[in-house]
């Protein structure tokens, strides 16, 4: 069996650094053993959330794919300091604590003690700030819960329309030590994906958050304890393709 395979998501999914480790190979090798030749595409895009899809419809029909991985909510939902808050303390950082993605902790460190410790420091102090940020500012998602639900909603009847199946994905468990309030909030947008998707032909729901929660941190997670490490991969590329599987052999 031959299948087009098409991954949506941000970061996690993407991979990180100049090699973009990821679970794409690991799935295409999980999906073989099964007797299933796969293609797989990834347009997953570091920092994006669910808006993104809609950007990238022209792509997606040009890939024409009969699986697509949807995994979004990890950015959509992350709890984040209110830049609108009054005053507004976020905005005398240092410039580089202003960028995306600057007040969470790094996800892996230099192979050189003296590079590793300089890191770690910055990695901590990271985390304080936001801290601080939160309490002071409060906080905010980039994507609400209402404006998750829909553009959710009219992303997968899209897929569906271009007969695509489609698996929708939670969120991934996340650190309360690093990420405070997150853990909530992926709760509250994970109840979103798992209604959107259960009773739908051809969509199937995987609750990566909770399966995940099984774990040690430090086994499937890498520094900051947000992005999968290859171990953490492994586990994800089994599961989909286990539903991917599953799928094929109950139409």
């Amino acid at each position: 069996m031959y299948l087009k395979i098409l991954i949506l998501g941000d970061s996690i999914s993407e991979g990180l650094g100049s090699k973009k480790y990821n679970y794409s190979n690991f799935l295409k090798e999980n999906l073989y053993k099964r007797g299933i030749n796969a293609e797989i595409f990834n347009l997953a895009y570091s920092g994006t959330t669910i808006k993104y899809v809609e950007s990238i419809k022209k792509n997606i029909l040009e890939i024409n794919p009969d699986v697509t991985i949807l995994f979004y909510g990890n950015v959509d939902g992350m709890l984040r300091p209110n830049i609108n808050h009054y005053p507004n303390y976020f905005g005398i950082l240092p410039k580089r604590y202003q960028k995306n993605g600057m007040l969470n902790p790094r996800p892996f460190y230099s192979g050189l003690w003296y590079k590793k410790l300089i890191q770690m420091i910055d990695s901590f102090i990271r985390t304080i700030l936001n801290k601080i940020l939160l309490k002071f500012q409060g906080s905010y998602t980039w994507v609400s819960l209402d404006d998750f639900k829909h553009t959710y909603d009219n992303v997968i009847n899209y897929l569906l329309s271009i007969n695509s199946k489609v698996i929708c994905t939670s969120t991934v468990c996340i650190d309360e030590n690093f990420f405070p309030g997150t853990l909530e909030s992926y709760k509250k947008f994970n109840n979103i994906i798992q209604s959107i998707s259960l009773g739908i032909k051809n969509v199937c729901f995987f609750d990566i958050f909770n399966e995940l929660q099984s774990y040690k941190i430090e086994d499937v997670f890498l520094a900051d304890h947000f992005h999968l490490s290859i171990n953490g991969y492994k586990i994800l590329a089994n599961r989909y393709a286990d539903l991917i599987d599953e799928m094929y052999r109950c139409r």
